[in-house]
């Protein structure tokens, strides 16, 4: 018998910047999160601007860029950054039918899939036998 096992990585670029507040919010509130949790978590979200500081190789000064609002995403560099990250995620386990094992950590993904191969292990191990020994060949 076989054993065949596959591990696929994935890095889900820009994770922290593409979590739609709507969608997480009534995530949060599937899951028992509602009330002034909810509403704390709703204020850190929202209501955040930002603009973009380029240094100006030319003129030595820095560039600023017009400040606009952020409508998706979450702040990042704090402890509670990754955590709405992988909410927002967490529902791939049920998409995936749980048949692989995915292991969800923020922005990195892994997915692991082990299949026996009973059926094929008898073919492959006498084509080995044979293209090993090249007197059989």
């Amino acid at each position: 018998m076989i054993n065949l096992q596959c591990g696929i990585f994935c890095h889900l670029e820009k994770t922290f910047d593409c979590v739609d507040h709507n969608i997480l919010l009534s995530k949060l509130q599937y899951y028992g999160i509602t009330g002034s949790v909810c509403t704390l978590i709703q204020s850190y979200l929202t209501g955040r601007y930002q603009c973009v500081v380029r240094n100006s190789e030319i003129s030595n000064h820095n560039v600023y860029s017009k400040w606009g609002i952020n409508l998706k995403g979450v702040p990042q560099g704090s402890i509670l950054g990754p955590l709405p990250s992988v909410i927002y995620i967490n529902n791939l386990p049920v998409t995936l039918n749980n048949k692989p094992i995915p292991i969800l950590i923020a922005n990195d993904t892994s997915v692991s899939v082990t299949k026996s191969l009973s059926s094929l292990s008898s073919p492959l191990s006498s084509h080995r036998m044979s293209s090993s020994d090249p007197s059989k060949a």
